[in-house]
């Protein structure tokens, strides 16, 4: 990410109650951008084994099952297959744009790589921090 520092700002513009209270801006936004920093090796696709945003890599998933074989959340063998597809992908993705071109909404990137939960980029002005 070229600029961790203005991602944390715009996500604080759009979504004020993001930001830390109790603690003067630059501390906030200096803690901010550390956090920010530890996430984003997370969120790159080659890591995953994966080309696109939303992909599942079965053999990921495979030892995600074993795992909770082995500590006995599940009880019987699931075939990773069977829960997952990444044919619908390259679908998503374009309604996704048609739904931001129709509606002007849309999320910024850098508010994506910060982690927000909260998908809805027009925050009603009131609450929005000046």
């Amino acid at each position: 990410m070229a600029n961790p520092e203005a991602a944390v700002r715009v996500l604080y513009d759009v979504f004020p109650f993001t930001r830390a209270t109790g603690k003067d801006e630059t501390t906030a936004v200096r803690e901010d951008v550390h956090v920010l920093g530890a996430r984003i090796p997370q969120l790159k696709l080659e890591p995953a084994g994966v080309r696109r945003w939303g992909e599942t890599n079965e053999a990921h998933l495979r030892e995600y099952i074993d795992f909770l074989l082995k500590w006995g959340v599940l009880k019987q063998r699931v075939e990773a297959g069977d829960l997952m597809t990444n044919e619908l992908i390259g679908e998503i993705k374009s309604l996704r744009c048609r739904c931001d071109r129709e509606n002007g909404a849309g999320v910024p990137a850098a508010l994506a790589l910060v982690g927000s939960a909260v998908t809805d980029s027009r925050t009603p002005a009131s609450r929005r921090r000046r």
